[in-house]
Order: C-alpha cells, then sequence, then structure tokens
C-alpha cells in the first residue's frame, strides 16, 4: 500500500524522537472534551483546557499529503469511519482519509475497537445505535507501546481513553461519526453506512520498540 510506505518512510524516526518532531513541525493543541488536563513537558502549559489533539505542520498545513497528530485521550472518542475516494468525492471532498496509529503510552487495559466483532448489517448498526448497544458490537482489544495500526478507509474505529499516541493521516478533515456517548457533536449515519466495511479487523499489528529506526 503507498500509504503505508509513505508512513514508514517518511515519519517513522519522527515518531520515535518527539523532540526532532517539534523541531520539523509546528504543534498546534486543539481541545477536545475527551482531552486531557496535563500534557507532557515537552508539550506546554494546556492552560485549563482539555487537550486531545496536538496537530505538527510545517506552517503550510493546506499543502501537506500527510498530517501528523498526537492524541491524548482521558474518555473514548466516538465510533466513527472514514470515507475512501469514491465515497469522499460524491460527498464533495477532494479525497479520502487513510490513517495509522503508533501507540506511544497507555494505562494497563487501554482498549481501541478496529473493525466488528463478527460481520453485520447496516440494520444490525441501525438498530445498535438505537437501542445504544453499538459498543457491544465493535471489537475492542487492548493496546500496548509500540503497537502500529494501519485505519484504511472504511474501518469502523474508535480510539479509547487513557492512551496516547501518533496518528498519521491523509490530509482531510472528513469523520462520519456513528455513536458518541452522548456528548452533544452531530451524528452522520447513513454518511458512515454508505462507506463503512461491516466486518471484522484483519490486519496484522506490527511492534515496533522506541529504539528501533
Amino acid at each position: 500500500m503507498l500509504f503505508q510506505s509513505l508512513i514508514i518512510a517518511r515519519y517513522i524516526n519522527a515518531i520515535m524522537h518527539p523532540a526532532e518532531l517539534m523541531h520539523q513541525l509546528l504543534p498546534h493543541p486543539i481541545a477536545k472534551p475527551w482531552g486531557k488536563d496535563s500534557l507532557p513537558d515537552w508539550l506546554g502549559d494546556p492552560q485549563g483546557k482539555r487537550i486531545g489533539e496536538v496537530i505538527f505542520d510545517s506552517g503550510h498545513a493546506e499543502r501537506q499529503a500527510l498530517l501528523v497528530k498526537y492524541i491524548l485521550t482521558s474518555e473514548r472518542l466516538s465510533i466513527q469511519v472514514h470515507p475512501d475516494d469514491a465515497t469522499a468525492q460524491r460527498d464533495g471532498h477532494v479525497h479520502g482519509k487513510d490513517e495509522a496509529w503508533y501507540i506511544l503510552d497507555c494505562k494497563p487495559g487501554a482498549m481501541i475497537g478496529l473493525g466488528f466483532r463478527d460481520a453485520v448489517t447496516q440494520d444490525d448498526v441501525r438498530a445498535a445505535i438505537a437501542d445504544e448497544t453499538l459498543e457491544e458490537l465493535i471489537a475492542w482489544r487492548p493496546v500496548s507501546p509500540g503497537e502500529f495500526y494501519m485505519v484504511p478507509a472504511g474501518t469502523v474505529h474508535a480510539i479509547g481513553a487513557d492512551i496516547v499516541l501518533v496518528e498519521i493521516q491523509r490530509n482531510a478533515d472528513i469523520t462520519y461519526r456513528l455513536y458518541d456517548y452522548g456528548r452533544d457533536r452531530p451524528l452522520h449515519i447513513e454518511q458512515a453506512l454508505a462507506c463503512a466495511r461491516l466486518e471484522r479487523y484483519a490486519l496484522p499489528v506490527p511492534h515496533i520498540a522506541a529504539d528501533e529506526e
């Protein structure tokens, strides 16, 4: 996959050495309802905000093919999906959104959701959203530092609480939420179902230790 090779070739060394990443790209903290009110020292003072994302860019983010983020969670993020190129273009966007996660740190028992426990139908998902049981259909797995996850467009996913990870994504701001734990943010159920893979996640998960380059 071209996207995977670009990630590994361009960013893996920066992921291992965050201080070097800061010299190359400018950090922009963003408050999120599920964020943290304490940050690693090198990210600075959150100034009373709950910081959930720190986006790094060169000062010309609109020109970057890939975008680098730190994601810091104290609560679960929404269950969501990103469209592939064809679906995104039908909705008026330039291209879809693949992403990848590298787990930097987490508390014991921290989990992510990737795909479904078993294959489901669109009606199964609609019914689970309606009765607030969608979490039970998602395949949750514990994470540990050093794990590297590819999250192709169409993969239904959620990042759990108490995780710090690097997210490297195609530079597209397109997220369709299926479920958001009662937060006051819009859902995009039909748009999400139009592009979601209603199946199990089956990609390998390599482990890249912090001293590997």
